[in-house]
């Protein structure tokens, strides 16, 4: 077989996956306003998992199930982590975004 190396980072991220089990279930955050349903935390915990990984996704699925508060939720919590820094949230979210973080 071909064998090829790997630079750290892509090793590391195989090394994990070879190891992988299942997707963790993330507190969702104290301050977001609003409930996540039980499809609606398992995509919440989809990009929680995609993040960890260092991979890129979406959520996709019917209109008006709830694609915009799982994103919300994993945007919330990447704030309360210090990882994400938004300065303005009045310009980058619209109404429905002010109105779930309480802005």
């Amino acid at each position: 077989a071909d064998k090829r190396e790997l630079d750290d980072f892509s090793e590391q991220k195989l090394t994990r996956l070879q190891q992988f089990t299942k997707i963790k279930s993330h507190k969702i955050p104290a301050n977001l306003k609003g409930d996540l349903r039980d499809y609606q935390r398992a995509g919440y915990n989809w990009l929680n998992f995609l993040n960890e990984f260092s991979f890129g996704g979406c959520l996709a699925d019917d209109m008006g199930l709830g694609k915009t508060v799982q994103t919300l939720a994993f945007i919330q919590n990447e704030i309360n982590k210090n990882l994400l820094r938004i300065l303005n949230m009045y310009c980058i979210m619209g109404q429905k975004g002010r109105a779930i973080f309480g802005l």
